[in-house]
């Protein structure tokens, strides 16, 4: 793969993350404003090619009309207050006593603080939450892209090692489970799709790296 091909995969596929991320958080028309299925389709071309018809699928499901539809099942699905049908927080799925604010969490807390970031003090979700997980991801593939461009490939050794090893010792063990539970959960096509995607990107960057 040329350089040029190379960083075009790593830009791209930093946007699908940011954009999944983005699309978990409770629904808005503002989605359609900013047309982010139309560019997450448009990444997905080039990440996951497969993948593409589901941000058109997502798209579809929000120009319908269905913000109010899919804010139930959002909340269903993520929010509760009896119930989650998937759980959104990394713990749940890998900690024995599936539960919420755990020690993973705090191990999570910790590899951002490392990496130089924190959550503002007014964010209101855990460390662990998928949605937090991938625009971290997101945040270390443009830090990797931008350290290629301005310095040479080599200078974006230090984001890359530590995006294989967020995902190897987090992302990796619980995306599964999260996607397959919200397919037992819900037939709403926009998660079923979101799922779909979510599963793609995962996969594909695990490829990358050379994670199993």
């Amino acid at each position: 793969m040329s350089v040029t091909n190379e960083m075009t995969l790593y830009h791209n596929l930093e946007i699908s993350y940011r954009l999944l991320s983005a699309s978990l958080y409770q629904p808005s028309f503002e989605w359609g404003d900013a047309d982010i299925f139309a560019h997450l389709k448009g990444a997905l071309q080039v990440v996951a090619p497969a993948a593409a018809a589901g941000a058109e699928a997502m798209e579809g499901v929000l120009r319908a009309g269905g913000e109010t539809e899919l804010t139930l099942v959002y909340a269903r699905l993520f929010v509760g207050p009896f119930s989650l049908g998937a759980p959104p927080y990394g713990s749940f799925y890998l900690e024995p006593e599936k539960k919420v604010m755990g020690e993973t969490t705090v191990a999570v807390q910790e590899f951002y603080r490392q990496a130089g970031l924190a959550l503002d003090e007014d964010f209101t979700e855990l460390h662990d939450h998928m949605a937090v997980e991938l625009e971290f991801i997101s945040y270390l593939l443009r830090s990797a892209v931008s350290e290629a461009a301005e310095r040479g490939e080599a200078a974006s050794t230090e984001w890359v090692d530590r995006r294989r090893e967020f995902l190897r010792r987090f992302l990796v063990g619980w995306y599964g489970d999260f996607c397959a539970a919200i397919r037992e959960a819900t037939d709403n096509p926009f998660y079923l799709a979101y799922a779909d995607c979510l599963e793609a990107v995962v996969g594909r960057d695990r490829e990358l790296l050379g994670l199993k």
